[in-house]
């Protein structure tokens, strides 16, 4: 700078620049929830994270030297499902929030974060396993070479190392060593057979089969000792009843007519031989018995539980009681008088009457074809009946002393009666 009459001076400006301002937010919001801080007003945020230099959200200021300055905002929206992969040891605890886990699955847990946000958490946790089991069969005088180590004997043999994550496994070797001699003892009914392992033995003997076995790749030798079981005979006894087949012990409505033996062949069962049995069936014919019966008309007579009152043949089929039980025919024969004194007759002598007891009677008179003679007593009950042999007529002593009566009874129908008094 110049002056008249002055000499030049220098004057030196001290500028000072102001650097930019810039600064960096970071926040949180949960999703599907608008962000509001300060200035900031998102209604749809998008998360920022992982947090980088150049974050989409950014704000142009004025700072308090009238200058620009820059806010940047890394925003962390909290996703509602979150997906997680993880492996444990077995017995070990996995732990997320308050849940607990032990074993191998996909889980659903929710957990509400420190933000007050609200996630599902989809666990897909697998739980290594502490033992690693091996299956293995091999012929007798082999090997079998399991984690470095040879085996030739049927066991279980454990082996500690390190598994998958780390995490501590038993390998165990369940080794089968097949023995290929092997001895098989059988029996077969006789006259039959039994089948061995592909052979049909039908005779009694020491047999050796020599097979491979496809299933463990070795030859088995096979020493098959048969022995036969002879066939066994029993008698069994049974009966028929008259006017039935026979159904029993496998035989099926067998007619039989008189007592019969019948041999039947049975198999009892799968595992056991035939039986020969004899099947003694016993006939039994149908039992009858006969009464006969005379009552005064107007009374009635009860016979086997049923009342009658009128004159006739009458039949009822019972069961007989013992060893066989069969039906039996009980028949009545009823006469039905009107009084043992009126019944209309043609005069007939009884010599001698009256009589002492246990003393024989003959009976006299002008009769034909007498069919029954019976012995009444005074209650009209008949105590004897005979057919007659001789005339006259011989009638054994009542034993009894009453009054009785005499009653002939014709072919045809008629009744002669007469008075006995045993003194």
């Amino acid at each position: 700078s110049t002056t008249q009459d002055v000499s030049d001076s220098i004057y030196t400006a001290h500028v000072y620049v102001l650097a930019a301002v810039s600064s960096e937010i970071y926040d949180t919001v949960c999703a599907n929830q608008p962000y509001t801080n300060g200035e900031w007003n998102l209604q749809n945020p998008r998360s920022t994270q992982p947090y980088s230099a150049l974050a989409p959200y950014s704000q142009s200021f004025t700072s308090a030297a009238g200058c620009d300055s820059l806010v940047v905002l890394h925003l962390y929206v909290v996703p509602e499902a979150v997906t997680v992969f993880d492996t444990i040891c077995e017995g070990d605890v996995y732990q997320i929030g308050t849940y607990t886990h032990t074993e191998t699955g996909i889980y659903h847990d929710t957990i509400v974060s420190a933000k007050g946000c609200s996630q599902v958490y989809t666990v897909n946790l697998i739980v290594v396993d502490s033992t690693d089991t091996t299956v293995v069969t091999i012929c007798a005088g082999e090997s079998y070479t399991f984690e470095g180590q040879p085996y030739n004997q049927t066991g279980v043999y454990p082996v500690q190392t390190t598994g998958m994550n780390g995490c501590p496994l038993t390998k165990v070797l369940d080794l089968t060593v097949v023995q290929v001699d092997s001895t098989i003892n059988v029996t077969f009914c006789e006259g039959g057979s039994v089948f061995v392992v592909d052979t049909v033995i039908s005779g009694v003997g020491t047999y050796t089969l020599r097979r491979f076995s496809s299933e463990i790749g070795c030859t088995v030798v096979y020493t098959i000792n048969a022995t036969e079981i002879p066939a066994v005979a029993e008698d069994v006894f049974d009966y028929v009843c008259e006017g039935r087949n026979y159904t029993g012990h496998e035989l099926v409505d067998v007619e039989i007519h008189q007592d019969t033996v019948i041999t039947v062949n049975r198999r009892t069962a799968d595992t056991e031989c035939d039986s020969i049995f004899n099947v003694h069936i016993t006939y039994v014919p149908t039992a009858y018995s006969d009464t006969t019966v005379t009552i005064k008309q107007g009374d009635s007579y009860t016979w086997n539980d049923m009342t009658f009152t009128e004159a006739g043949d009458y039949a009822d089929t019972l069961q007989t009681e013992g060893e066989y039980i069969c039906d039996s025919i009980a028949r009545l024969h009823l006469v039905v008088v009107t009084g043992i004194e009126n019944v209309t007759s043609v005069k007939i002598d009884v010599v001698p009457n009256p009589v002492a007891p246990g003393v024989t009677t003959y009976v006299y008179g002008d009769f034909e074809d007498i069919e029954t003679v019976e012995i009444l007593n005074n209650f009209g009950q008949v105590v004897d009946r005979f057919v007659p042999e001789t005339y006259p007529i011989e009638v054994e002593g009542v034993q009894t002393s009453g009054l009785y009566y005499v009653r002939l009874v014709t072919k045809n129908g008629q009744v002669y009666t007469e008075k006995l008094i045993v003194k």
